[in-house]
């Protein structure tokens, strides 16, 4: 998966290729082209809403464990926590976050490991 976010994620980021979204509206349905700025501030949105998406697996996944005792979730933990790390890591107006969840959680501490 491209720069691995989750599943959902991996499908937006190839369809943002190849329509070569700009701004979420997709610039060839509008016979323009995306603008390298325009392209930035879709990844910035496109971030953030990997990092929401993958938070709130992680809160499901351990729910679903430790309340309603299904483990089955528990194999996709490490990828998702994978998936927030390089997020955090990537983008710094998520080093606070980062910070704050590192505190908790050791394998999302800032820079923990290679994105």
């Amino acid at each position: 998966m491209q720069d691995g976010q989750d599943v959902l994620a991996a499908l937006l980021h190839a369809s943002a290729r190849t329509w070569r979204l700009s701004d979420g509206r997709g610039a060839l349905s509008r016979g323009t082209a995306a603008t390298p700025d325009a392209g930035a501030a879709f990844r910035r949105r496109f971030d953030l809403m990997a990092l929401q998406r993958n938070l709130k697996a992680l809160g499901t996944f351990g729910y679903q464990t430790t309340t309603r005792g299904n483990p089955v979730y528990m194999q996709y933990v490490p990828r998702t926590l994978t998936y927030v790390r390089r997020t955090l890591n990537r983008d710094p107006r998520f080093a606070r976050l980062g910070e704050l969840l590192g505190g908790l959680v050791d394998e999302l501490r800032y820079n923990s490991r290679p994105s």
